[in-house]
């Protein structure tokens, strides 16, 4: 079954709207030097290990070497925007499972560990639930494995979430077996600390073969499931 029609317009929409807010926009920082010296401005651009642009009074732009550099400051930072520091994420996600026969909804619970202190990295394993067809016989259950990634540090970031491990159908039957489960995510969360939302768009695809019995035939199916989604995510 095609889906492209459905999704590309969305998904693709998406798609640039969070890669647009990869690009860092001017941010109005405080400067330590070394030697004491004290400077405020936005920044231009910063390559970690290297260099410092800063536009100073809007109109002087200045180059620090990193070996001048002792602090960087940032002011409009929340005193609790404390993401950079959460060690584990537990996400609860709602969506809606898109597709060319049929839109149905699907529940999924993640817990997830950061992998490396300063990288916003997270690695996890997860359990749902799937409803394909409105119909109990199609209902999956995804066990699956999670690798996450936030690009910005801050409050507001777009991320990443890569989902992959194996459907079981339910209620669990002999006549029915379940198969690969993969289901890539792209997001912009919005928060830092405490209770955070997240909004989610992604592709789901769920392998599964079922075996029809009837008075005069036996009829096999493979199928593979493939569907668009759209999502909330709470994340503390």
């Amino acid at each position: 079954m095609r889906v492209v029609p459905v999704f590309r317009k969305w998904f693709f929409l998406l798609l640039s709207l969070i890669i647009s807010n990869l690009s860092v926009s001017a941010q109005k920082v405080k400067v330590e030097l070394v030697k004491g010296h004290r400077l405020q401005g936005e920044i231009i651009s910063y390559t970690y290990g290297d260099t410092l642009h800063l536009m100073v009074n809007g109109q002087y732009p200045i180059k620090i070497p990193e070996s001048e550099i002792k602090a960087i400051n940032f002011p409009s930072q929340k005193k609790n925007d404390n993401f950079i520091a959460k060690k584990w994420l537990n996400t609860t996600r709602l969506a809606m499972d898109i597709g060319a026969t049929a839109n149905s909804p699907s529940f999924s619970h993640t817990l997830s560990k950061r992998i490396f202190s300063n990288i916003n990295l997270f690695a996890g394993i997860g359990i749902g639930i799937d409803n394909y067809y409105l119909s109990d016989l199609y209902n999956v259950v995804p066990i699956y494995g999670s690798i996450k990634y936030y690009f910005i540090k801050q409050r507001f970031s777009p991320f990443i979430d890569i989902r992959y491990g194996y459907g079981l159908p339910w209620p669990f039957e002999d006549s029915a077996n379940g198969g690969k489960h993969f289901n890539p995510i792209i997001g912009y969360r919005i928060g830092g600390s405490g209770m955070m939302v997240e909004i989610t768009g992604g592709l789901k695809f769920q392998k599964l073969d079922y075996q029809f019995i009837s008075t005069t035939e036996v009829s096999d199916y493979d199928i593979l499931i493939k569907r668009a989604q759209l999502g909330i995510n709470f994340t503390f």
